[in-house]
């Protein structure tokens, strides 16, 4: 049985595997030449969560180059202005242009920020991503997050 309530700082504290399963979250977004798209992840997050790693690979057709942001949303939008509305996700991580932060791809590749153990509280949002393709042709990029709850409580185990 457990013996109190932690909060985000003290669960930090506690060996990786006190923490709860681990899952991948992901978007895989294909915009055309020229165009925006939108996608919001299948599943939620949880509300207290560990960012354990940070996934990115594409396939561009020709010379594409795709733009890309990240946000905690409820909703699918529609425009810029509705992405513009919802909460930055990982703030001030990447190439700041006109008070937005976006990651840039082209051609085929991929890059893993691994080791993070990032705590974010998410309120059970979705990761919701805008991709711009400022390229010409067409590709895909998929962006995954591999993530898991913080414990809200200290495991017998560990007394």
């Amino acid at each position: 049985m457990a013996k109190r309530v932690l909060s985000v700082e003290e669960a930090m504290l506690l060996p990786d595997n006190c923490f709860g399963r681990i899952w991948p979250i992901g978007v895989c977004l294909d915009p055309g030449s020229g165009v925006t798209q939108y996608a919001i992840a299948d599943l939620a997050f949880p509300e207290r969560m560990v960012v354990w790693e940070w996934l990115v690979n594409w396939r561009h057709a020709t010379t594409g180059v795709v733009a890309i942001r990240m946000a905690l949303g409820d909703q699918l939008p529609a425009t810029a202005a509705e992405f513009n509305a919802l909460q930055v996700f990982m703030p001030g991580v990447g190439r700041s242009v006109a008070g937005s932060y976006y990651h840039y791809t082209q051609d085929v590749g991929a890059f893993a920020l691994r080791r993070l153990r990032i705590p974010i509280m998410t309120s059970g949002q979705r990761l919701v991503c805008e991709a711009t393709n400022v390229g010409a042709g067409v590709g895909d990029t998929t962006v995954t997050l591999v993530v898991s709850s913080i414990p809200t409580e200290v495991p017998d185990w560990l007394h």
